[in-house]
């Protein structure tokens, strides 16, 4: 959906799914309207960088990724930095 300038509403993902297959909703009750945005939970392409303050890379930094708030389980990526930017595909979380 989009606020628009006015205060007006435009819904503009009325049905459309998402990557589990649920749709996006909205229903209305009098001057009340409830917009249910499905979350898109497919990976996203991130860019990873270890530099220094100069902003060159830095070489041999062990780096892990883990899912969640916590350090715990095993990561979902791990490397060792090099030359250039890790190019990851994560899922949110």
């Amino acid at each position: 959906f989009k606020v628009n300038y006015d205060g007006t509403v435009t819904v503009t993902n009325i049905g459309e799914k998402d990557a589990k297959g649920e749709s996006n909703t909205v229903v209305t009750d009098g001057a009340k309207i409830t917009i249910t945005d499905k979350t898109d939970d497919l990976p996203r392409k991130i860019t990873f960088s270890k530099v220094n303050l100069g902003g060159d890379e830095v070489e041999g930094a062990e780096v892990e990724i883990y899912a969640g708030d916590t350090v715990t389980g095993t990561p979902v990526e791990k490397w060792t930095s090099g030359t250039t930017p890790k190019e990851l595909n994560l899922a949110p979380g």
